[in-house]
């Protein structure tokens, strides 16, 4: 049996897979097996998924799809929400979307089926859930596109209005309990990511001119940076940071990118990253927000801020 026999015979047993798991199986190191899964996919015998395993995609073959959803919790907290939200609905108008589900629903591509419908004359865009059959397609669209009805509600009568007292005191005392806890599990999870995360800085280049430029700026600011993993030289840096506040220290995910427009598509991906590690995000840039960003910062980003180095 060949390696291409060996290969399928695994998947078929075992389905996703990672290379560092058919590596095993049939015997080879990664760089090998890697080589191998993308002769296969390039033949269309093997899938490669969009969703990766840390850094590493899954292969399927076809016919396995549905078995993806195994692999959801390694995707961002907030593609999770939307994960289910289309799984469950089925199909997605993106123009009834929020600019962050928007940016999920592009990031899902192994879940989320793009689809382009011309209505009125103008071209929409939906998302299918992927396992949706094409027979229930047209349908699904149709609901989307009709226009609302307004529903006419009965009011109930005074008497079932009225609660007593005493039950609506109780209910307010357990949804502060609730919150309280609900504040002090965040707080602990905050705390133990920080320590986690906490690195030392690399040390400073004396050719990137954007590194140093976000330097002086933590400096002006008194910010403290934990760590820094460069994106790209010059371009972009994620850092871990802290700064001083009259309730003590505030730490936050930053994310600096040397460009001169700010669009929502990079907020929103910054905002899923921070996700992570489950701080709020501070984006350093010279240049400014569009005013699309802006709003979406505004009513949907809870807990970013945007800072314009100068």
């Amino acid at each position: 049996m060949d390696y291409r026999e060996q290969i399928l015979s695994f998947l078929h047993v075992h389905g996703p897979s990672v290379p560092n798991e058919v590596k095993k199986h049939i015997n080879k190191d990664s760089l090998m097996a890697s080589a191998m899964l993308s002769e296969l996919s390039s033949t269309g015998k093997v899938i490669i998924s969009s969703l990766k395993m840390g850094s590493s995609p899954l292969y399927y073959l076809p016919g396995q799809q549905d078995q993806l959803q195994k692999f959801t919790s390694y995707l961002h907290e907030k593609e999770q929400k939307v994960f289910l939200h289309l799984q469950e609905k089925k199909m997605l108008r993106d123009s009834a979307c929020d600019a962050l589900t928007q940016q999920c629903l592009r990031n899902i591509k192994d879940f989320a089926v793009p689809l382009h419908v011309t209505f009125e004359g103008k071209q929409e865009l939906f998302w299918k859930w992927y396992l949706v059959p094409d027979t229930e397609v047209n349908s699904l669209i149709g609901e989307l596109l009709q226009p609302p009805q307004t529903q006419i509600t009965e009011q109930p009568p005074l008497l079932q209005q009225n609660q007593p007292l005493e039950k609506k005191v109780s209910e307010i005392k357990q949804l502060k309990t609730k919150k309280i806890k609900e504040l002090k599990l965040v707080v602990k999870e905050e705390k133990q990511t920080l320590i986690e995360e906490k690195t030392s800085p690399e040390p400073i280049t004396s050719d990137d001119l954007f590194y140093h430029f976000i330097k002086k700026y933590c400096d002006d600011k008194k910010i403290m940076i934990h760590s820094l993993k460069p994106i790209k030289k010059e371009k972009e840096y994620n850092l871990m940071i802290s700064f001083s506040s009259a309730v003590g220290d505030v730490h936050y995910f930053c994310k600096a990118k040397n460009k001169k427009r700010i669009n929502p598509d990079e907020l929103s991906s910054a905002y899923l990253e921070a996700s992570e590690y489950k701080l709020p995000v501070l984006f350093l840039a010279p240049g400014e927000l569009t005013k699309k960003a802006e709003d979406l910062i505004l009513h949907n980003l809870k807990g970013m801020k945007f800072s314009q180095l100068s």
